[in-house]
């Protein structure tokens, strides 16, 4: 079984740091996917404590303000599943060019787990700093098998 910790809009500033919550929450997870809207360095080195992490550029992230290569979108295997990771939800025609199953945004602050027609699930894990829904924040977490199993996680 692969656990993924997913992760967007921490939305953080040079004198804010990561809720501890998010350590708990991710205890044990093989990796964690950030989809965008960072905004400083230190929260990708502090989630990379965790699990090793794979992150996408939102708007609100200056690529001059990362050591790390930050492009807009990412396409991961995980077992069959082949993980679209993006800030905004992509076309539906840029999710079947790349035989996307599960996509993976953010920029909305709003956790919300979806399928439709293009994708057979839909991951946005909110915020855990920026919540717009749920006062605390969240993130999301999926356990992928010969079934998927996610959840939201309220911090």
């Amino acid at each position: 079984m692969i656990k993924l910790g997913i992760i967007s809009d921490t939305r953080l500033d040079d004198c804010q740091a990561l809720p501890v919550k998010i350590f708990e929450a991710f205890a044990g997870v093989d990796t964690i996917i950030h989809a965008g809207n960072i905004c400083k360095e230190s929260v990708l080195e502090s989630l990379d404590k965790i699990a090793p992490v794979k992150a996408v550029r939102g708007p609100l992230d200056d690529p001059a303000d990362f050591t790390r290569d930050l492009p807009e979108s990412k396409i991961l295997i995980f077992g069959d599943y082949t993980v679209g990771v993006f800030n905004e939800v992509p076309s539906d025609d840029v999710i079947a060019e790349n035989g996307i199953n599960i996509l993976i945004h953010g920029n909305t602050c709003v956790p919300k787990i979806d399928e439709s027609k293009s994708v057979r699930l839909s991951l946005d894990p909110g915020s855990p700093t920026f919540p717009a829904k749920y006062q605390n924040g969240t993130v999301i977490l999926l356990k992928i098998d010969r079934l998927l199993f996610s959840y939201i996680i309220r911090l």
